[in-house]
């Protein structure tokens, strides 16, 4: 780079506003603005000195570097939660849909069973429709939107159980470590969810090892995080200041560059062969369900290390029942999709009860206060148009206080937990669901005792 004085003597140019780094004696960078101004002597024509102005715009480049890299990050969290939201519509539409078409490959089965070739083939479809439920319920990781049973858990007993599942399927190249720090605290969260996400980072590790010989180090503690812990974070907005459980995956792979690192968390971004590429997609969307935060820092040949943290927090201890509830006759099925309320309503029959539809919550209340049909237990649909979950078991509660309310649900915005303080709830039914467990979820409804006061 050519020096602007010397420039502003050889051109007679003002020049203002070229910015210089250099490294300071502390070893850090340092910026220094530069403004020339060419100087004629009076009674000459040359440019006889040059008035050079330095300014330290250090602090100032700084604060614009690190506004770039917080509209970046803001960017990049935006385009992730649109995708969030996208694959969250997208599993819900499929679990109404799985739930319509696998309920009527059920009821086809029960009526072909004298049909061995018949019975075969609805038993394929019933297959592929178990494979689709899968990714829907991979799709609803991701969104961060999974229906979530809330308890007190300990995360090192999950790490133990998970590292134990894996260590039976890997090669004796494969170390796994595990360090994890005594008496951790319980973490309020889904246990099911916890297991997948731990899973899908070690499977993760596993892969980016490729057979090679290697170690693969899974860790837990507890941490007091300021906001200063989630500024590298993906899904790091929503976490707050306070205590968390941080766990790390990490191994000695051959380590990703940062090109790669904006990637991973896309759904179905892969390096390896097609039709995969929803492990770090659902552990992202798990992670955003507990309200906590996920990183990841690997430098090309040096492996590579993922960091969830997740917050710290009790879980409401379910009320235990006084004695089992009266046995259900009717069941009331209140849901906007008409293909789902007709195949339901056949599969509640096929269970020995009677049933009542409502396609919205008018109609829904309008039955409840009917004086001749009495309601046993009202199957709801957690999302319904017209106002929100709680808005809905308000106007059933006052419309039969002593009424049960089983929720039924692919997608659902906030986590459910096992008691709701003042709402009839009886448990919930995640779609797609197949008559087996409708059945398990409405004797268990049947047996839940009036415990809560209304």
């Amino acid at each position: 780079m050519k020096c602007p004085t010397s420039l502003t003597f050889s051109d007679s140019q003002v020049r203002q506003g070229k910015v210089i780094g250099f490294k300071s004696p502390d070893h850090s960078t340092r910026w220094l603005q530069i403004t020339t101004q060419p100087m004629v002597m009076p009674g000459e024509r040359e440019v006889g000195a040059v008035v050079s102005t330095f300014t330290d715009v250090t602090e100032r480049r700084r604060e614009e570097e690190a506004r770039q890299v917080f509209t970046q990050r803001l960017i990049e969290t935006q385009r992730l939660e649109s995708l969030g939201l996208l694959a969250g519509r997208i599993a819900a539409d499929f679990g109404d849909l799985l739930t319509g078409v696998g309920g009527y490959i059920e009821l086809a089965q029960n009526r072909g069973e004298r049909d061995p070739e018949l019975c075969n083939l609805l038993k394929q479809a019933r297959s592929g429709v178990q494979r689709v439920s899968q990714l829907t319920e991979q799709l609803q990781a991701y969104a961060g939107k999974p229906l979530f049973v809330l308890k007190n858990l300990r995360i090192a007993e999950i790490v133990d159980e998970v590292i134990r599942l894996l260590r039976s399927t890997l090669s004796k190249r494969c170390v796994i470590e595990v360090e994890a720090a005594p008496n951790l605290p319980p973490l309020s969260g889904d246990a099911v969810q916890i297991r997948q996400l731990m899973l899908n980072l070690l499977l993760n590790a596993v892969e980016a090892l490729a057979g090679r010989e290697g170690r693969i180090t899974a860790r837990a503690r507890a941490e007091e995080c300021g906001r200063e812990a989630f500024e590298h974070c993906v899904a790091g907005s929503t976490a707050v200041p306070g205590p968390y459980i941080v766990l790390e995956v990490a191994d000695n792979g051959p380590g990703m560059d940062s090109l790669l690192q904006a990637q991973i968390f896309e759904p179905y971004f892969t390096t390896k062969e097609p039709g995969r590429g929803l492990g770090l997609a659902a552990a992202l969307g798990i992670v955003r369900g507990h309200r906590g935060a996920i990183s990841v820092s690997s430098v090309p040949g040096s492996g590579s290390l993922f960091r969830v943290y997740l917050p710290v927090q009790a879980a409401p201890e379910a009320s235990m029942p006084a004695a089992p509830a009266a046995a259900i006759r009717r069941i009331l099925i209140v849901d906007d999709n008409a293909t789902l309320r007709t195949v339901v309503s056949q599969m509640v029959r096929n269970l020995g009860y009677e049933v009542e539809s409502a396609g919205t919550r008018q109609e829904a209340v309008r039955l409840l206060e009917s004086p001749d049909r009495h309601v046993d237990l009202t199957l709801l649909d957690v999302v319904m148009p017209g106002g929100s979950l709680e808005e809905s078991l308000r106007a059933i509660a006052q419309a039969h206080p002593r009424a049960k309310v089983l929720l039924m649900s692919g997608y659902h915005d906030q986590p459910l937990t096992v008691q709701t303080d003042g709402l009839c709830m009886a448990g919930f039914l995640r779609k797609p669901f197949d008559i087996c467990q409708l059945a398990e979820a409405v004797h268990l409804a049947m047996n839940k005792a009036e415990a809560e006061p209304r």
